[in-house]
């Protein structure tokens, strides 16, 4: 039988944003960049999310942008995160966009 290490999250990898990019980022187009760094390298997305929702964290988390744990859709339909992941609505795992989890102030 093999195992294999879990990849760190691109997150913890990437050195071209700060930290804060995640937890604090300063405006839009931050926050943007690091979603983008979530979704198209990190192979711990969905679990990253699911956390977070759970947690009521603040911050870019699972290539979402969170408030309290709640994903913020107005942030999304800014444009700046290009078009909403139209399969995310239809799972029922955590992280999937519902009415419990998502908020458009």
């Amino acid at each position: 039988m093999t195992t294999t290490e879990p990849t760190p999250a691109a997150c913890s990898r990437h050195e071209s944003l700060p930290t804060e990019a995640w937890t604090d980022p300063q405006d839009k187009r931050e926050a943007a960049a690091a979603i983008a760094v979530c979704r198209s390298r990190c192979s711990g997305i969905e679990a990253c999310l699911a956390g977070a929702v759970q947690r009521g964290d603040w911050g870019v988390w699972g290539g979402h942008f969170l408030r309290g744990g709640l994903i913020r859709v107005k942030f999304r339909r800014s444009g700046l995160l290009g078009a909403p992941d139209t399969q995310a609505a239809d799972e029922t795992t955590p992280g999937a966009l519902t009415a419990d989890n998502q908020t458009t102030a």
